[in-house]
């Protein structure tokens, strides 16, 4: 009878407690910048108020939400970004991991009720949360069917609540046919298959998604040589005049082929004069087909939008192909930091096509500038062509993160 008591009283605290503001169950709130996961240093200060107030308080849950922008995988994944951010710098600041129970990321799916402007609303509902009672009290109401003796709240193992799960498979050969269907050659990086999983674990979503990747070249087999029957002997000539011996016909010049340069490549340290003058060489002295590489076309990181210290650079291909009215380019965006073959995802459009938009920005500055379209195509190779690979350090990302310009046409 006590026990049934206590299991009312318990349930009336969890509902009055979930009906009443936010203060009586939130120690902290952190927020963040649009799209990022970073602390602020106004965070900083917040979480380091907490560690001093709450540093021995128990069962706590920390959660991150999102804004309503974007879709649900990316929100779910930058939302517990977000809780992970804050439990690390709670923990490296002395606060006890024991004491956290949960880790959370709610993305947009349960968003705060703001009351405020459209712009308020989005500010407030890019937080992480640290809850204090609320935790126990649901703590309590979910062991409620245990035995007397196990009704004792007890400290449960910290988990991690996230809703995408990613895997890269690389394939050696021979490829299995069914992960030939659309693409019978595949080429190094390829991807042969994609699956997906859906399924529900402690009332959380996850999503599990495999990519099976060819980490070998297919090559196209040769069509077999036909065999050809010979001829049938023409009926004997007569005899020709004698006649001097014909001059020997002098042995065929064999021109032996060498595989193309590697592209080659413009440092970004130098100044708008230097920068011009190297571009307008490279691309007048290089053969067709060749490319060259102009390092210091920068963009925001995870997005396509071009830094305006790239303008040095811009502005030189815009004088090269003044200078050489009849030249025409391929643009080729590459990124670096992704999975071998893939393409990387595009925080501005929320799509992965990353180093394709990359290219595309590229392409609408120059044209802007005053470069008929026609001269210029473009194109995003994501991790299809990297320098480097697997990257081993800054060093290597930094070779596979540029921006190509092919020669098509002089």
């Amino acid at each position: 009878m006590k026990l049934k008591k206590l299991l009312t009283s318990v349930v009336f605290l969890f509902f009055c407690l979930a009906a009443s503001a936010q203060e009586d169950t939130s120690l902290a709130n952190v927020y963040f910048v649009k799209s990022k996961f970073y602390l602020l240093p106004e965070g900083k200060d917040t979480l380091k108020a907490f560690i001093d107030r709450h540093k021995n308080d128990r069962h706590l849950w920390v959660v991150a939400r999102c804004d309503k922008w974007g879709g649900h995988t990316y929100n779910d994944w930058l939302s517990i970004q977000r809780a992970n951010t804050v439990t690390n710098f709670l923990i490296a600041n002395g606060f006890p991991k024991e004491n956290i129970d949960t880790i959370r990321g709610y993305g947009k799916r349960k968003q705060l009720p703001i009351n405020g402007t459209p712009k308020e609303v989005d500010d407030k509902n890019r937080v992480a949360t640290i809850t204090g009672s609320f935790a126990v009290v649901q703590q309590l109401i979910e062991t409620k069917d245990r035995v007397p003796d196990q009704f004792a709240v007890k400290q449960r193992p910290a988990h991690i609540d996230t809703t995408y799960l990613h895997d890269t498979i690389y394939l050696m050969m021979p490829y299995a046919p069914e992960l030939l269907v659309t693409n019978k050659f595949p080429h190094k990086g390829d991807i042969l298959k994609t699956t997906t999983d859906f399924y529900i674990q402690n009332d959380s979503p996850f999503l599990s998604k495999k990519l099976y990747v060819a980490s070998e070249t297919m090559e196209e087999p040769k069509p077999a040589e036909v065999a050809v029957a010979p001829a049938p002997a023409p009926p004997p000539a007569p005899a020709p005049v004698q006649a001097p011996p014909p001059a020997p016909t002098p042995a065929p010049v064999v021109k032996t082929t060498t595989p193309p340069p590697a592209a080659a490549e413009i440092a970004d340290n130098g100044d708008a004069d230097e920068v011009g003058r190297q571009v307008k060489e490279h691309l007048q002295s290089g053969k067709i087909g060749e490319s060259l590489i102009i390092r210091g076309i920068n963009f925001d990181f995870g997005y396509h939008r071009i830094v305006k210290k790239s303008r040095i650079q811009l502005e030189a291909v815009v004088y090269a192909m003044t200078q050489i009215p009849t030249l025409k380019l391929e643009i080729q965006g590459h990124i670096c930091c992704w999975p071998l073959g893939q393409e990387g995802f595009d925080r501005d459009t929320k799509e992965y096509n990353l180093s394709y938009n990359r290219a595309k920005e590229v392409f609408d500055y120059l044209v802007k500038a005053g470069i008929a379209a026609d001269r210029l195509t473009y194109n995003g190779y994501g991790m299809k062509r990297p320098m480097v690979f697997p990257e081993k350090n800054k060093d290597d990302e930094y070779k596979n993160r540029r921006v190509e310009f092919k020669i098509v046409s002089k």
